[in-house]
């Protein structure tokens, strides 16, 4: 049930009629209001990450050189176009900050790919040869993914995983990462997205569940 009101005043007491009880209430759900947002409030994306001031990038240190490879050049890209010095590169062993994330080599590299999606729940599940997201499953050497996810222990941060199912796969992604900052997750094959979409944000303060 949608219903339309006019607002003329910073505050206003409403009197909405309804045919039963409420189960939850939503105000302006389409974004339609202008309005500041808190990070919270914004579905999780790589963009999220890239706005952050404290950033930090957790690289593989398992697997063989040939599969580290392409996520370690992209390491290196991102701190040398980092003017303001706000990004760290720590092994995927090391102790994660309380800083948004980018955790970059699937499982079998980067022992923090599953922790980094565990803040999406049952939304996302990684397998040995790919990933199912909502419900789909995606897989095969020529796919890659780019998921991200409210921050396990700090909701107010994001991580993002990126990761190919084969070195080729990640390279052809690699180089275009940050044009893809606007969704949740996408699946490309062969470089090319087939698959986007958004989670819901991990907070919504104009929603109320009776």
């Amino acid at each position: 049930m949608v219903i339309w009101l006019r607002l003329d005043a910073a505050e206003q007491a409403v009197t909405v009629p309804v045919p039963a009880r409420p189960v939850s209430l939503e105000i302006d759900p389409n974004f339609d209001a202008f309005r500041r947002l808190d990070r919270r409030e914004i579905s999780p994306m790589l963009n999220l990450f890239v706005t952050d001031t404290q950033r930090s990038v957790l690289v593989p240190t398992h697997g063989t050189d040939a599969e580290r490879l392409p996520y370690l050049e992209l390491a290196k890209r991102l701190v040398a176009q980092d003017e303001h010095n706000t990004i760290s590169v720590k092994a995927d062993d090391a102790a994660r900050p309380p800083a948004s994330l980018l955790v970059l080599g699937g499982p079998d590299v980067n022992q923090a790919a599953d922790w980094a999606v565990s803040g999406c729940h049952d939304q996302v599940a990684l397998k040995k040869d790919g990933a199912a997201i909502e419900g789909h499953s995606y897989h095969g050497p020529n796919v890659a993914f780019l998921i991200s996810c409210p921050h396990p222990e700090h909701p107010d941060r994001i991580v993002t995983l990126f990761y190919g199912g084969s070195p080729s796969a990640a390279v052809k992604v690699a180089r275009l990462l940050f044009f893809y900052g606007w969704q949740s997750y996408l699946v490309f094959q062969d470089g090319t997205v087939v698959a986007r979409g958004n989670f819901s944000p991990a907070k919504n303060g104009l929603k109320v569940t009776f």
